[in-house]
């Protein structure tokens, strides 16, 4: 971390300035994404054997 804010401080602030928006901005997506990985996986794989609706028929299927 120390290195970093080195190498930042011997950018031009501008540069600094947008280096630093990048990682933030790259840090929350990746919270995000994160956040967001039991639904996603949950969507894709169903809520597993113990969902309630794993054991109703399904409509029509004269079960």
């Amino acid at each position: 971390m120390a290195a970093l804010l080195y190498a930042l401080s011997r950018r031009p602030p501008d540069e600094a300035t947008a280096v630093v928006a990048v990682l933030t901005l790259a840090h929350g997506a990746l919270g995000f994404v994160q956040l967001q990985q039991p639904y996603a996986d949950e969507a894709l794989y169903g809520a597993g054997p113990s969902s309630a609706d794993a054991q109703q028929p399904t409509p029509g299927s004269g079960g």
